[in-house]
């Protein structure tokens, strides 16, 4: 039975035994109030004894009124209309006390003894005692006088009995007030007494099956509420409410219960998701979570290690490209140094052809002898500058590879910018949910602000990176641009170099044309010399652009380093560093 059912019920009763109580003292009260059955019992009874002592009702005038007619005769008129009005006045009354509620004995009393002898009194009066002395005859009037004396002694003897009667019953009627008086008091203590029981009994049964479960129910959720889940809670017994709120703080254990277990495997994530997200910002990709979350946070662990493992690779793989840039840039600026100082040795070279050309003119004779010196010399010469060729078609073809390697490296910064953008994304998406989760999701928020900064963080490395590949690769473009040029002119120097060999044959094998054919040698000379010359600022200038290169692939090595990661990279990410 529910409390409202229960409280309905009490209530019920008592209001009825209040309403019950209200009406018995109702009834008493009207009993005895004035106006009430007894007030007016009493009242006729004293309007009775006010009627017959004296007249109306008792006839003690109108028999005072006939004698002093029998002493004054000559006043008949005025004394029979006194009588006549007495007489009225009697019947009147008479009437009244007939139709009235008064008790029966004295109402009876009354129409035995004393109503009919009234009118008998009255009778005698107006048949017997007026008309003798209207007619003058004193004799019969007195006779009917004495006569009436007699009905007069019977008529009060009457009244006396019927006043004795009215006062008994008066005497009764405040007998029975004082009884109904006590009754309606004896049953008003009683039933104040009932009311009273009652009502401690349902203060004790609503302490017992309300306040006290209650105050028990208040004191378990308020230590509930300090986070004490552990607390033992009343079984609940019965459908009513107080059985509601007690299943209410069942649930509501298992549930602080599960929000404590939430709680306490939401600190542990986050923790250390804090010390691997610091280990990160301080450059150790080699940080690790072995220890397993909660299943719902599972995949944020494996997330975070898939993200730092594959951050690892990509920055393994910029560091063996940009080493390999490196060694390229090295490469390049040796070769670059070593094809500078073949060009000095040629314009040497050709700074002595020019001088033994000056000496042909004043030795004319010796013209075939030192024209087969001059061949050789200029066999040896075309042999170097076709080597010469060579390393520049070597340099050009690692330039081409330096080319390739940057290529690879900005891919690899695409990879690593859409890693950024993933990880700024995952970092949203979890801002979100802490937002949804309102303040048990503050301290996640905050974590996917880190996740984030460091996203943002990672995108402003990979745009460097990204700047500088793409300076190293204009340069490196100047270089495979300088070197082809480089290679051009090496290969008008070969073709050059033929010719002249062809000239010294020619002179070799006639004299003659010698002279002729010296001014065109030496102004070939002069400008072999001069095309060397300019040779050797180009292969200058293409060692500083190497040695920039090196440079740029040193400051990529650096800003790789600053990073710890793992030491075994990943197969793939070694076939494509490679």
């Amino acid at each position: 039975m529910s409390i409202r059912t229960r409280t309905r019920r009490g209530g019920t009763i008592i209001a009825v035994t209040v309403l019950i109580a209200f009406v018995i003292a109702g009834v008493g009260v009207e009993r005895i109030r004035f106006g009430g059955p007894i007030h007016q019992r009493n009242q006729l009874l004293s309007d009775l004894i006010g009627d017959i002592l004296p007249p109306p009702e008792y006839v003690i005038e109108g028999y005072l009124e006939t004698t002093m007619l029998m002493a004054h005769p000559e006043a008949l008129a005025a004394h029979k209309a006194h009588l006549a009005d007495l007489e009225q006045q009697f019947n009147d009354r008479e009437t009244y006390w007939r139709g009235s509620d008064l008790a029966p004995e004295v109402k009876q009393i009354m129409m035995a003894e004393s109503g009919p002898t009234g009118h008998a009194f009255w009778q005698q009066v107006d048949t017997r005692v007026v008309p003798a002395i209207a007619q003058g005859d004193m004799p019969a009037a007195r006779l009917a006088y004495d006569q009436l004396g007699a009905i007069y002694a019977a008529h009060r003897h009457g009244i006396d009995h019927l006043v004795t009667a009215a006062n008994a019953e008066q005497a009764r009627t405040a007998e029975t007030s004082a009884t109904v008086l006590a009754i309606t008091v004896a049953v008003l203590l009683v039933i104040g007494v009932v009311i009273i029981g009652l009502i401690l009994m349902a203060m004790r049964s609503l302490a017992r099956t309300v306040v006290d479960p209650i105050d028990r129910i208040a004191w378990q959720l308020q230590a509930m509420t300090d986070g004490q889940f552990d607390i033992p809670l009343d079984t609940p017994a019965g459908d009513d409410e107080i059985a509601a709120i007690q299943h209410a703080a069942i649930t509501f254990r298992e549930a602080g219960r599960t929000r404590r277990a939430a709680d306490q495997a939401q600190a542990q994530a986050v923790t250390a998701l804090a010390q691997g997200l610091h280990a990160v910002a301080a450059g150790d990709l080699t940080c690790h979570l072995p220890a397993p979350f909660d299943a719902s946070y599972e995949p944020l662990r494996l997330a975070f290690n898939q993200s730092v493992e594959r951050l690892s690779g990509l920055l393994a793989t910029a560091r063996i490209s940009a080493e390999h840039v490196a060694n390229g840039a090295n490469e390049v600026r040796a070769a670059s140094d070593d094809l500078a100082n073949r060009n000095q040795q040629q314009a040497a070279d050709c700074e002595e052809s020019a001088s033994a050309l000056e000496q042909v003119a004043e030795m004319v004779n010796q013209s075939a002898h030192d024209a087969r010196a001059v061949q050789r010399e200029i066999a040896t010469a075309r042999t170097e500058a076709d080597e010469g060729g060579a390393v520049v078609a070597r340099t050009v073809e690692a330039m081409a590879g330096i080319e390739r390697s940057s290529q690879e490296i900005g891919q690899i910064v695409g990879v690593i910018d859409g890693i950024a953008f993933q990880t700024n994304l995952l970092a949203l998406n979890a801002g979100v949910e802490a937002a949804r989760a309102g303040d048990s999701g503050k301290g996640f928020a905050v974590v996917a602000n880190e996740v984030r900064a460091l996203a943002m963080r990672a995108v402003d490395a990979a745009n460097d990176i990204r700047r500088i590949i793409t300076a190293s690769g204009r340069q490196v473009n100047e270089g495979v641009q300088l070197v082809g040029a480089t290679g051009q002119l090496l290969a008008t120097i070969v073709s050059r170099v033929g010719a002249m060999s062809d000239n010294v044959n020619a002179i070799a094998d006639s004299a003659e044309m010698q002279a002729d054919c010296l001014k065109q040698v030496s102004t070939a000379v002069i400008g072999m010399d001069q095309l060397t010359q300019q040779n050797a600022a180009m292969v200058e200038q293409a060692t500083a652009a190497a040695r920039s290169l090196a440079s740029e692939a040193d400051t990529l090595s650096s800003s790789v380093n600053q990073f710890r990661i793992n030491a075994d990279m990943p197969a793939p990410l070694r076939r494509r560093a490679a």
